[in-house]
């Protein structure tokens, strides 16, 4: 992604109140470590596992 294109994308996001709360939330959650990694291999399994009712 260019920086032009990142920096539209973020002052986009940023523009409406409710979705900058929102990635800073994100964000600061992600500094402090609460988040989880996964591959595109486990996220393609967990696609296709059915959904529970």
């Amino acid at each position: 992604m260019s920086k032009k294109k990142y920096r539209n994308d973020t002052e986009y996001l940023l523009s409406n109140p409710a979705n900058a709360k929102h990635l800073m939330e994100s964000i600061a959650q992600d500094k402090a470590g609460k988040h989880i990694k996964k591959t595109m291999k486990e996220l393609l399994a967990m696609e296709r596992q059915p959904t529970p009712r």
